[in-house]
């Protein structure tokens, strides 16, 4: 089932980008995160920048979050999508479900005009998965990024809702 967010999903989030963060190069930050950093998350998503969660026997499995894209005032209308499944359940549908989920709350919502994703250049099945929800390729920027002794470079795709 998926829901809004709440405080007490923080702990299984923490743990989903956590392990994402110290295993994978899907995500640009080096450190895990503390619970801090993951309560001001939290409340930086109270307004039409959601975080949803995929909630299976009581616990979030995965989460699809609609955050701030910057922080100058015009881009307002933009919101940049992130979406995490804990590691076992990967490849299971959650992903699509969340998606779907987010785009139909997105397109019904009068502040937002766009959602943006950032990926991985080498993260092929994300790219694919996102151009495959309707996301146009709108370009790459090389080696933005530095973790586990490689530069990275990220695609930029967006879907105008």
């Amino acid at each position: 089932m998926i829901r809004e967010v709440m405080a007490s999903d923080l702990p299984a989030i923490k743990e989903i980008y956590n392990e994402a963060i110290l295993n994978t190069t899907v995500v640009f930050d080096i450190e895990p995160k503390t619970d801090a950093v993951m309560q001001a998350w939290y409340q930086a998503h109270q307004d039409y920048h959601k975080i949803f969660v995929y909630d299976e026997g009581g616990k979030a499995v995965g989460f699809a979050a609609l955050s701030r894209y910057r922080e100058h005032q015009a881009f307002a209308a933009t919101v940049e999508l992130s979406i995490y499944v804990t590691k076992t359940l990967r490849g299971t549908g959650i992903g699509k479900k969340l998606m779907a989920h987010v785009i139909a709350y997105a397109r019904q919502c009068e502040a937002i005009h766009t959602i943006v994703s950032v990926i991985t250049s080498s993260n092929e099945g994300s790219i694919r998965f996102h151009l495959d929800f309707g996301f146009k390729h709108c370009g790459r920027i090389e080696g933005a990024g530095y973790k586990f002794g490689t530069y990275l470079g990220i695609d930029n795709l967006q879907l105008i809702v």
